[in-house]
C-alpha cells in the first residue's frame, strides 16, 4: 500500500509510521536533516485491518496523527 507523510511542524526531526496490526508495529522511520522539507513516501504492508499511526518528532515535542485502514483479503499480492 502505498503511503506519503509530510510535517509542515517547524524542526521536524523524525517522522515514524506504526501499524498496530503489524508483528513488527514500526514500519519505516525517516530522519530529516535541519533546513529539508520533511516529506517522504513509501510502500508498507499490512497483516490485517487496523490503525496506521504517524508520529513526528520536532523540537517542541512529539506530535501523531492516525487512520485507521481496511484490508481486504486479496487485495495485496
Amino acid at each position: 500500500m502505498p503511503i506519503t507523510v509530510s510535517s509542515q511542524l517547524r524542526g521536524t526531526r523524525d517522522i515514524l509510521i506504526l501499524v498496530d496490526g503489524n508483528p513488527q508495529p514500526v514500519t519505516a522511520c525517516f530522519s530529516f536533516p535541519d533546513g529539508t522539507e520533511a516529506y517522504a513516501a513509501t510502500r508498507i504492508r499490512l497483516a490485517q485491518s487496523g490503525t496506521v499511526y504517524v508520529a513526528a518528532l520536532t523540537e517542541e515535542g512529539l506530535f501523531v496523527a492516525s487512520r485507521a485502514i481496511q484490508v481486504t483479503v486479496g487485495g495485496c499480492g
